[in-house]
C-alpha cells in the first residue's frame, strides 16, 4: 500500500489544489493533481508500482504511453512513490546476504524517467550511492521509494531528503520507511 503526503512550507502565501485537474493514470496505482503554490502551477504525481514483476512491467509500459506524463517537461513536477524496482543496482542496493538483487524492470523504469525528463532528487542533492535506503530487510537494503522532479523545478530549494523512521508512528503497516523531502 502506498501513502503519499506532500508538505509545503507555511511561508507560501497560497496553496490551492486544483481538484478538477485530478487525473487517474493507473487505477489504484498512479494519480496526478495540479496544485497552485503562490500563483504558480505544479504537478504532483503519486505512483505505487506492483511488487510483482509481471504487473509492474505492464504498469511501466502503460506509463511510457501516457500523454499526461509528457507535460512534466514544461510543468514543474514532483513525482514520488514506491517504485518496487531500482534504476541502478550498484548505487541503490546493498546486499547483506548471498542473494543478489533482481534487476527486474529497472532499465524500463529508467527509460520512463528519461522520457519524462525527470531527475532523482537523491542524485540532484548528490547524497551519494548506497545511501537513503527506504526498505531494510535482513538480506538487502534498497532505495525503492524515491522522489523525482522535472527540469522545470530547478528553482526548488531542497533542504533535506532521506528516509525518516521517526516521521510517522502508530499503526502504519508498511515494510518501507517514509521519505521526507
Amino acid at each position: 500500500m502506498s501513502r503519499v503526503a506532500v508538505a509545503i512550507r507555511n511561508s507560501c502565501s497560497r496553496v490551492a489544489p486544483r481538484v478538477d485537474s485530478v487525473h487517474v493514470i493507473l487505477k489504484g496505482r498512479c494519480i496526478a493533481i495540479d496544485v497552485d503554490i503562490d500563483e504558480k502551477q505544479y504537478r504532483m504525481i503519486s505512483i505505487y508500482l506492483s511488487a510483482n514483476p509481471g504487473p509492474r512491467g505492464a504498469q511501466i509500459k502503460k506509463l511510457l504511453q501516457e500523454p499526461a506524463l509528457s507535460q512534466t517537461i514544461t510543468t514543474p513536477t514532483l513525482m514520488g512513490g514506491d517504485f518496487n524496482c531500482v534504476e541502478n543496482v550498484e548505487a541503490d542496493t546493498e546486499g547483506l546476504g548471498a542473494t543478489p538483487y533482481a534487476k527486474t524492470h529497472g532499465s524500463t523504469w529508467k527509460a520512463f524517467v528519461k522520457r519524462a525528463r525527470l531527475r532523482d532528487a537523491h542524485r540532484t542533492m548528490r547524497l551519494g550511492p548506497r545511501t537513503g535506503y527506504t526498505r531494510l530487510s535482513h538480506t538487502i537494503h534498497t532505495r525503492l521509494d524515491r522522489i523525482y522532479h522535472g527540469t522545470a523545478t530547478d528553482s526548488f530549494q531542497w533542504h533535506k531528503l532521506g528516509p525518516s523512521p521517526d516521521l510517522f508512528s502508530g499503526n502504519a503497516a508498511s515494510d518501507h520507511l517514509p521519505l521526507l523531502a
